[in-house]
């Protein structure tokens, strides 16, 4: 199970999502913590493997600005499985390959290689199957 927070306002947004992900990590989560923010028209984003607190004393999340952003928290099942899922690549929030769009999602594609497939003809891939 995954946790996703999203916030848009006027505060600034690390404290408000990483604080949202935070409270969630007891009831599962923590293989992976990341946040995306719109900052000044750009999109930026920090992510590693572990829970909030190591994420934080791992990268630069906390000093990310801006007030519009989203922040997730990985559990992953297939890292139960597999540990090779779980590395900064495989962090979430995802970037495209035109580093506009930052996208997260809650649970497993099983069917990735054929969407692989599909749209390797139109998609620079930055990343690994959870980016399909």
């Amino acid at each position: 199970m995954c946790h996703l927070a999203g916030y848009v306002g006027d505060r600034p947004i690390a404290p408000l999502l990483l604080r949202a992900i935070e409270l969630q990590e007891p009831y599962s989560a923590g293989h992976a913590s990341g946040l995306a923010v719109i900052d000044d028209g750009m999109l930026r984003i920090e992510k590693d493997i572990g829970h909030v607190a190591r994420v934080r004393s791992t990268t630069e999340i906390e000093s990310l600005e801006g007030t519009t952003g989203i922040a997730h928290s990985r559990y992953s099942s297939r890292l139960i499985r597999d540990p090779r899922y779980n590395t900064r690549e495989m962090a979430h929030p995802f970037i495209d390959d035109t580093g506009t769009i930052a996208l997260m999602h809650n649970g497993d594609f099983d069917n990735y290689r054929e969407l692989w497939s599909e749209l390797r003809g139109g998609h620079t891939f930055r990343s690994y199957s959870a980016e399909v």
